[in-house]
C-alpha cells in the first residue's frame, strides 16, 4: 500500500477492505472461469451477463448502494460494511453463472442458450 501512495492513516480500513474483497475472490476467479465455459457453450449474451452482475447490480438494481448505505450507516459497519457490499456483488455474479451451468447439466444442453437466458432474465437481456 506504501506503492500506491497511501497515508499511515488509511492503512487500517485498507487492510480490513482488502482481507474482506480476498474471500471474494475465489468467487470472482470461478466466474470468469465459467463465464468462458457459457460463451463457449454459444452463450455470449448470459457470458456478458455473468461478468457485469456486479455493475448491474450496482447500477440498474441500485442494490449495492443500498447495501451500502445499510451496512455502513445503519448497521454502522463502515469500511466492512462497504467491503461486504462488494462481495455480495461478486457472489451475485457466482450464481447466475453456477445457475447456467446447472441447468445446462440437468437439462442435458438440450435447453438452448437463448432459452436458459430468457428463463432466468425475462426481458433484462
Amino acid at each position: 500500500m506504501n506503492l500506491f501512495g497511501a497515508a499511515a492513516e488509511v492503512f487500517p480500513y485498507a487492510r480490513q477492505y482488502a482481507g474482506i474483497t480476498l474471500a471474494g475472490m475465489p468467487f470472482l476467479i470461478v466466474t470468469n472461469g465459467m463465464s468462458n465455459l457459457i460463451r463457449a457453450d454459444g452463450s455470449p449474451r448470459y457470458s456478458m451477463t455473468c461478468m457485469l452482475a456486479g455493475a448491474i447490480v450496482h447500477t440498474i438494481l441500485v442494490v449495492h448502494t443500498i447495501l451500502d448505505s445499510i451496512f455502513i450507516f445503519a448497521f454502522h459497519w463502515g469500511i466492512f460494511g462497504a467491503a461486504l457490499a462488494t462481495v455480495l456483488g461478486q457472489v451475485f455474479s457466482f450464481i447466475l453463472a453456477v445457475c447456467y451451468l446447472w441447468g445446462y447439466f440437468a437439462g442435458s444442453g438440450n435447453q438452448s442458450a437463448e432459452e436458459y437466458s430468457k428463463l432466468a432474465f425475462g426481458s433484462v437481456c
